[in-house]
């Protein structure tokens, strides 16, 4: 992967889509999941670029 990102060939997984129950509401609504290893990318990516936590975990 690292060299795939260095020669700019980089193809990401396509994210895969789920259906989750709305909170306090009988419907559902549609989210997308990306990658376990797209995830980790992304936060190192981050991390580098020195943008703060908070951007990417929310306490729940």
């Amino acid at each position: 992967m690292i060299n795939s990102i260095h020669l700019k060939s980089y193809n990401p997984p396509a994210i895969e889509g789920v259906w989750i129950l709305e909170p306090g509401k009988d419907g559902k609504r549609s989210i997308g999941i990306s990658g376990v290893v797209d995830g980790a990318l992304f936060v190192r990516i981050a991390f580098l670029l020195g943008l703060p936590k908070t951007l990417f975990f929310r306490a729940s």
